[in-house]
């Protein structure tokens, strides 16, 4: 395009039509906006969008972030708790092999293994649970069988697990259950999973 051509362009061009009561406004607008040191002397519904644009963008973003830790963090937990239960699925088998109806349970506290064997290879077989029982001397972890006793804040309690696959924690003061029917008024978090029959 030539300027001639331009020009010519220009001058059939229209000025926008405003109301009469935006153009006593207009020097009104621009003053303030010098005084204030405002770029571009925005008027008020131009900059209102840009400032909600803004918070729009980054709400977004702020969500998509924390969408992501959270996503991370419960991948991460899914992950652990699948290695966990493998493990002591397997420490089980293991155990199992080397001293035969004689496992009643397997403690895991603060980096140490405690081994629990009956002196008689009475134990019956049953269905294998995870444990993590957390108190006021800490967490520590419960590999045993439906029918045997563990202790949770120094209670003896039995473990057993019913014809539905929950796991039942009893003691003489209370009772746990993953089903959240029973009440536990031990003081102790209890977190159980069933193993299934391991053996």
């Amino acid at each position: 395009m030539t300027d001639p051509e331009l020009d010519d362009l220009l001058r059939k061009a229209k000025t926008p039509s405003r109301a009469e009561e935006y153009w006593e406004e207009f020097p009104g607008v621009v003053s303030r906006g010098i005084a204030r040191g405002e770029p571009g002397f925005a008027t008020g519904p131009r900059r209102s969008r840009l400032v909600f644009a803004t918070a729009w963008a980054v709400s977004f973003a702020t969500l998509c972030v924390l969408t992501g830790f959270w996503f991370g963090k419960w991948h991460k937990t899914h992950l652990a708790q699948g290695d966990e239960v493998a493990q002591a699925r397997k420490l089980v088998a293991e155990l199992a092999t080397l001293f035969p109806n004689q496992v009643q349970s397997i403690v895991i506290e603060n980096g140490r293994t405690e081994l629990h064997l009956s002196e008689n290879a009475d134990v019956p077989r049953s269905t294998a649970i995870l444990l993590r029982i957390c108190g006021k001397s800490g967490c520590e972890k419960v590999i045993t069988f439906s029918g045997q006793q563990v202790r949770v804040n120094g209670q003896p309690c039995d473990v057993l697990v019913d014809s539905r696959g929950n796991v039942i924690v009893a003691g003489s003061r209370f009772v746990w259950s993953t089903t959240g029917g029973a009440g536990n008024s031990s003081g102790a978090q209890i977190h159980a999973r069933s193993l299934g029959d391991v053996l």
